[in-house]
């Protein structure tokens, strides 16, 4: 497979078929591949009404494919920054409260980190991932 560079990148292969009893009987096709990627894009933005000690950061994570593709089995790790502590309870999944634990509402926080299983994210879908952390 050649590298693909580009969502939407035709693929085009030319095909020979030849027997194997008579070589001189052959057939050639020429055929085409519509290449669909997904095309993924991730921005980080942090509100801080308060930075010092003792102060609340607000981290929103803003996902999207904006390919023809699809991304299958999309998981977002974030590390929870340095010199600060998550504020248990405070992760939003597209604004909806998510419990901590690694259970079945796609979001956990273990150890330092925050994962969101996302799953398959078609073409056009986005969504944003929330938390906050107290600065130490």
């Amino acid at each position: 497979m050649p590298i693909v560079p580009a969502d939407l990148t035709v693929d085009v292969a030319t095909l020979r078929v030849s027997s194997t009893v008579n070589p001189d009987n052959f057939i050639t096709r020429l055929g085409s591949t519509m290449i669909v990627l997904p095309v993924l894009a991730l921005t980080k933005e942090v509100h801080a009404i308060s930075p010092v000690p003792g102060g609340e950061i607000t981290y929103t994570i803003s996902y999207v494919n904006s390919g023809h593709g699809s991304a299958y089995q999309f998981v977002l790790l974030d590390q929870i920054p340095a010199h600060t502590a998550y504020v248990a309870g405070s992760t939003r999944h597209n604004g909806m409260s998510k419990t901590d634990a690694d259970d079945t509402d796609e979001v956990s926080v273990l150890n330092g980190w925050i994962t969101a299983t996302i799953g398959t994210l078609r073409p056009t879908m986005s969504g944003t991932i929330e938390f906050k952390v107290r600065i130490q």
